[in-house]
C-alpha cells in the first residue's frame, strides 16, 4: 500500500523519523517490516504504555501509528482469527495486573520475545533473540555496581561513569538501572539519563521498542516525560575504532551478546582480532561472544568494567587455556559466577547433567550460563585476581532466579583461585 497506493512521503517522512532519532537508514522492505510488526503489536505497546506519555510523544511511535492510522482510513483491513484476539485480551489483562517497574518490564520482555520467534524465527535465530530474564538483569547492575565502589569508589550517579548496552533487544538492561534508586540516584538520573546512557540495538523494531520502554521507565520515576536520545539502530560490532586514550571517563559496558555461529563472518577484522588474541578451540572459533569481548575490551580503554551473560564453557575447558590466560592479562579483577545449567547431553554422563539443574535460560539455550565482570583499572597490575562463584547443584530454573535474587543484595562467596584450578 505504501508503494502502490500511498503518496511516497508517507515512507519518506518515517525513514526521515528512523535516522533522525534510531540513527538508521531504511529500505522500503524494511519499513514494511517495522510497520507490520508495530500493527501486531500495537494493543500490547498502547497498554503496557498507557500510563505515561510516550506514545503520544515518542517520535517514533507518534509516527507508525500515524501512518498505520492513515493505512486504515485508505483501505487497509486485518481481520485476526478469533483465537489471536483472545490472545491479545490475555496479554492486555497480564499486563494491567501488572505492577509498573520490575514485574511489567519482564512481561513486556517475555511478550515481545516470543512476538519475535512467532513472527520470525529465522531473524530470531540469525540475530540472536534472547532477551535476558529480569534476575540476570538485576544481578548484573548490581554487580557492576558493587565493583564500581570497591574498584574506582564511584557509582552509576557519577558523570564520569558512562554505560553502554550494544545489544539491547527491548532495552531491559537500561529500564531497570533508570527504575531503580539504589543504582542511580534521584540526584543523578536526569544527567545519567540525558548524558551518560547509550544502547544499540541490530533490528529497528527492537530498537524503537527499547527507546520507548526507557522513557517509559524515566517518566514513571520522575514524573515527567523526556525523549531518550542514547538508542540506536545499529551494529555494535560494527565499530573497530582503536582503544581509547585515556581521557578520565570510567566506561561500563553491560549486556547480553550473541553468542552462536550465526555471526561468524559478518564482522570479518574484529573476528580476526578475536581469533589472534584469544585462540579458541575449531569448534569455538566463531562463537559470537568473542567478537563482543573483544570489541568491549576496546572499547573501555584504560579503565571500566564490561559485564556480559556467556556461555560458561569458557571457563571450565581445557581448550580456552589461551582465552583464560589473555583476559587475566587484559584485566585486574575477573568475577565468574557460574550458573551452570549444562543440558547438552551428548557431552555429559546423566549425573553431571543433574547437578547442573535448570538452565536460567527455560528451555532456549542448551549451554551453561555465568555472570562475568571483567575490572580494569587505570594502571593494570601483573595478573588479574579471579574470583568464583556458583550456584547450588540440582537447582531448577525457579530456584536460580531466586539465587539471583540474592546477589542482587550481596556478592556470592567469591573464592580465589587460579585457571589451573
Amino acid at each position: 500500500m505504501i508503494r502502490d497506493d500511498c503518496a511516497p512521503q508517507i515512507a519518506n517522512v518515517l525513514r526521515a523519523t528512523l535516522f533522525a532519532d534510531l540513527g538508521v537508514e531504511c529500505c522500503m522492505l524494511d519499513l514494511s517490516v517495522l510497520l507490520a510488526c508495530h500493527e501486531l503489536v500495537r494493543p500490547i505497546t498502547e497498554a503496557s504504555l498507557e500510563d505515561t506519555d510516550v506514545v503520544r510523544r515518542n517520535r517514533v511511535l507518534r509516527t507508525v501509528h500515524g501512518i498505520l492510522d492513515l493505512l486504515h482510513e485508505k483501505g487497509m483491513r486485518v481481520s485476526l482469527p478469533s483465537d489471536l484476539s483472545g490472545e491479545y485480551e490475555r496479554a492486555i489483562d497480564r499486563i494491567h495486573v501488572a505492577s509498573p517497574g520490575k514485574e511489567r518490564t519482564d512481561l513486556m520482555r517475555r511478550l515481545y520475545e516470543g512476538f519475535m520467534r512467532a513472527v520470525s524465527p529465522g531473524i530470531s535465530d540469525s540475530m540472536g533473540v534472547v532477551y535476558t530474564p529480569v534476575e540476570i538483569v538485576d544481578a548484573q547492575l548490581h554487580m557492576i555496581r558493587r565493583v564500581l565502589e570497591r574498584d574506582f569508589d564511584t557509582t552509576f550517579s557519577d558523570p564520569r561513569v558512562n554505560v553502554m548496552d550494544g545489544f539491547a533487544g527491548t532495552g531491559i538492561h537500561f529500564c531497570r538501572l533508570v527504575e531503580d534508586p539504589t543504582l542511580i540516584t534521584d540526584e543523578g538520573l536526569e544527567d545519567r539519563y540525558l548524558h551518560g546512557l547509550r544502547a544499540n540495538e541490530i533490528i529497528p523494531f527492537s530498537a524503537s521498542l527499547a527507546a520507548a520502554g526507557i522513557e517509559a521507565a524515566y517518566q514513571r520515576r520522575t514524573g515527567t516525560y523526556a525523549p531518550f536520545s542514547g538508542c540506536r539502530a545499529a551494529d555494535t560490532l560494527d565499530d573497530v575504532s582503536p582503544q581509547r586514550e585515556d581521557d578520565g571517563m570510567i566506561r561500563v559496558i553491560v549486556g547480553n551478546p550473541p553468542y552462536g555461529t550465526e555471526f561468524a563472518g559478518t564482522h570479518p577484522r574484529l573476528e580476526r582480532r578475536a581469533m589472534a588474541t584469544y585462540e579458541p578451540p575449531a569448534n569455538g572459533a566463531r562463537n559470537g561472544f568473542l567478537a563482543a569481548l573483544r570489541w568491549a575490551s576496546d572499547h573501555i580503554g584504560s579503565q571500566g568494567v564490561i559485564c556480559f551473560v556467556t556461555t560458561a564453557r569458557w571457563i571450565r575447558e581445557p581448550s580456552y587455556t589461551r582465552m583464560r590466560a589473555r583476559l587475566a592479562d587484559e584485566f585486574d579483577d575477573i568475577y565468574v559466577l557460574d550458573l551452570r545449567g549444562d543440558n547438552e547431553y551428548h557431552r555429559s554422563d546423566r549425573q553431571h547433567l543433574r547437578q547442573e539443574g535448570g538452565n536460567v535460560f527455560d528451555q532456549r539455550t542448551r549451554s551453561p550460563i555465568a555472570i562475568t565482570v571483567l575490572s580494569r583499572k587505570q594502571q593494570c597490575h601483573g595478573q588479574a585476581g579471579i574470583h568464583y562463584g556458583v550456584c547450588g547443584p540440582y537447582l531448577t530454573a525457579r530456584d536460580k532466579k531466586r539465587f539471583l535474587g540474592h546477589i542482587v543484595e550481596e556478592d556470592p562467596l567469591w573464592s580465589k583461585r587460579s585457571w589451573d584450578e
